[in-house]
């Protein structure tokens, strides 16, 4: 049989029927010798799922060997080094702020009600490796003043990173600023007739990627950031071409460090605050908060319909996408759609195609979870259609 993490099963129903039944008859016991239910018995609970999924032409590997803690359970995937929480808090993060590019530095304007509390802060650095501590937060009279420059944003060091042919024809365009900004790049052939989705995540490093570009043409483009006052900076116009690929900085991969090296500075501004926090590697970074009564409640009713010993589940953003390039690591290519995104302005995603809460594109936005008659677990039959649900106006 192929590796488990392999992604494509060409396998008569007889004999995949006949798996699931081995697979059920073991997960009839009662679980360990400490009486709880382990990872292969998840079928006995779900039979419904798993015997739809094997019907299927071509189903996920860990699905077809019984190895749904692979994906499903929290810990069984990527590895989190979880400083500092106990078991029940782990259970319990909220999470409400992402920084999704890898950078040594990231800053986030923290919700006024949480000042005086704890964050929990978890990085990736595109290992199948997590670490994660808590961070007590200032109240706003202890942060320290933001400091005050005049004007607005100054952008520097305007260049194209990369201009590739992928799923989509892209460009990679990045600067830097004085202050912490927004980002956004104003394009078109000719004349600045297009605009690429606000970049909301305060920075003074950006990268920005221009997508769905025609072959063979010249792009005038255009930086615009604004700084936390609303002041709006706009770069000379610059021209980039299509005619021929490139790419200044080809991405390294990171190697996880071994421990969480991370510090924190906090700044007021006009009653709001501001978190920096920097790290000696290059990471994505995210923040929560550990209880809360409606999160609480949430998390008792999940609980309430499981057996008490059932193990901790991934949470949605690792399901979809983390633990995806953890065993694909090939998802991070060149011909690989963008996730972690949100859609552009305008652009209408059909309702069979999965999003996160808050609307961005996952791995499962173009693939099924488990099985699928389509090759590759596609949503949709043709890679053409597939394109077309989101992309109407390249038909």
């Amino acid at each position: 049989m192929k590796s488990r993490f392999f992604n494509r099963f060409h396998i008569p129903f007889l004999v995949v029927s006949s798996l699931l039944g081995l697979g059920l008859m073991f997960s009839s016991k009662q679980g360990d010798a400490s009486g709880a239910i382990t990872p292969d018995q998840c079928c006995r609970c779900h039979q419904e799922v798993c015997e739809q999924s094997v019907s299927k032409r071509h189903v996920h590997a860990p699905v077809l060997e019984n190895h749904c803690a692979v994906c499903h359970v929290a810990g069984s995937g990527p590895t989190v080094d979880r400083q500092g929480l106990d078991n029940e808090a782990r259970a319990k993060i909220e999470w409400f702020a992402r920084a999704s590019q890898e950078k040594r530095e990231h800053w986030f304007e923290l919700p006024s009600h949480l000042a005086t509390t704890t964050v929990s802060v978890q990085i990736d650095t595109g290992s199948r490796q997590s670490l994660q501590q808590e961070v007590e937060l200032p109240s706003l009279d202890q942060a320290q003043q933001f400091p005050l420059l005049p004007g607005g944003a100054k952008i520097f060091d305007l260049r194209v990173v990369e201009v590739k042919k992928g799923v989509f024809l892209s460009a990679r365009i990045a600067w830097k600023t004085d202050r912490i900004t927004d980002a956004q790049v104003l394009y078109g052939e000719g004349r600045l007739g297009a605009s690429t989705a606000l970049d909301g995540q305060w920075a003074t490093d950006h990268e920005i990627t221009v997508t769905g570009l025609d072959a063979d043409k010249d792009y005038t483009f255009v930086a615009v950031s604004r700084d936390i006052h609303g002041n709006k900076t706009m770069s000379p116009q610059k021209i980039f071409s299509t005619r021929n690929f490139y790419n200044e900085s080809p991405l390294q991969s990171t190697t996880a460090p071994e421990q969480l090296e991370l510090q924190a500075h906090f700044y007021k501004e006009q009653g709001r605050l501001f978190g920096h926090f920097a790290n000696s590697h290059p990471v994505t970074m995210r923040l929560g908060r550990s209880g809360g009564q409606a999160l609480r409640a949430r998390a008792e009713a999940l609980e309430a319909d499981r057996p008490q010993e059932h193990l901790k589940l991934t949470d949605p953003y690792s399901l979809t996408i983390t633990v995806c390039v953890g065993c694909h690591p090939q998802a991070k290519g060149e011909l690989s759609h963008p996730v972690d995104v949100r859609p552009k302005a305008g652009m209408h995603i059909p309702p069979d195609y999965y999003t996160m809460a808050d609307g961005r594109i996952s791995c499962m936005s173009c693939h099924q979870a488990h099985a699928s008659d389509n090759e590759y677990r596609l949503t949709r039959a043709k890679r053409k259609d597939l394109c077309l649900g989101c992309h109407r106006n390249f038909g």
